[in-house]
């Protein structure tokens, strides 16, 4: 195994490990919030902290890692993510959890960017496809295991503990963090373009304004799916298991899109056929019934 390999191997495992324990909490947080009287309103702002303040805080964090280095990111983004979900069970108001949870995104926007950088520094030539495919995997590998994972927690020992299962989770996440050695296998090039440079680039653009547009749906499942699920008698458990599912698809696609990527140099359609896609599935979720529940 080359030095590149063994590089997105190692982050690929960290990724994994941490997003699975991170996202134990993302079915729980919506179930819990609502348990302790917090409106269906109220949920949606919680869980827009948490993303609103993970992509707001991505960019500052991941010119950081450029200047202070990856791994201090990566590790400190694990450690976050411990201690939030440590502090979830002690607050029951809407505020108080969109506090922690919000505080939360920031683990994520530390972890994120410095992973992604690390693969790129990795990545071989006309392979990059490859190697970010690889990522994706465990990333979105993880949100569907964590959720699931999060579920069962919640139904054999309770929200408060499956928090805590949470942070048990981030903080072996952490810890392999500190054992393994994430250097970067290659000297980053020379070349690098600045952030103006960088902003400039319609292509970049094209990227965000097509990441956010997909990310989109994400939210919109992940906070008031566990709502609906709940309102139609789904337990915990089985509400994870509905997200698994999910990951499981989502993984399976990840691969063989990245070797396409790389086969044909285009990766346009492929994101445009996906952003498609979602926005038909959000498209017939918004048109189903609502439970009564939730629907003043």
């Amino acid at each position: 195994m080359t030095a590149s390999t063994s590089l997105v191997a190692a982050v690929c495992a960290l990724t994994f490990v941490h997003f699975a324990s991170a996202q134990m909490r993302g079915p729980l947080v919506p179930l819990y919030a609502v348990a302790h009287g917090v409106t269906a309103t109220g949920v949606g702002f919680i869980v827009a902290a948490h993303m609103a303040l993970a992509g707001v805080a991505s960019i500052p964090l991941g010119r950081a890692s450029d200047v202070w280095g990856r791994r201090i990111l990566l590790v400190s983004g694990m450690a976050i993510s411990a201690v939030t979900s440590l502090h979830l069970p002690v607050v029951e108001s809407g505020v108080g959890l969109g506090v922690i949870y919000g505080l939360a995104g920031l683990g994520v926007a530390a972890f994120t960017p410095s992973a992604m950088s690390l693969v790129g520094d990795a990545a071989r030539p006309r392979a990059a496809g490859r190697a970010y495919a690889w990522y994706a995997t465990a990333h979105y590998g993880a949100i569907g295991v964590g959720p699931f994972l999060g579920g069962l927690s919640a139904e054999w020992w309770g929200y408060r503990r499956a928090f805590v299962a949470s942070a048990v989770g981030a903080a072996i996440a952490f810890a392999l963090g500190l054992a393994i050695p994430v250097r970067p296998a290659r000297a980053a090039s020379a070349a690098r373009g600045t952030f103006r440079k960088v902003r400039a680039n319609p292509t970049v653009w094209a990227g965000w304004i097509v990441a956010a547009s997909g990310l989109l749906t994400q939210g919109v499942v992940f906070t008031f799916f566990p709502l609906l699920g709940d309102a139609r008698g789904l337990s915990p458990a089985a509400i994870g298991l509905v997200f698994l599912v999910l990951g499981i698809a989502n993984t399976a696609a990840r691969v063989p899109a990245g070797w396409l990527i790389d086969r044909t140099q285009r990766s346009a359609p492929y994101a445009v056929g996906g952003c498609s896609q979602a926005a038909s599935r959000l498209r017939y979720c918004l048109t189903s019934p609502r439970p009564a529940r939730y629907s003043q």
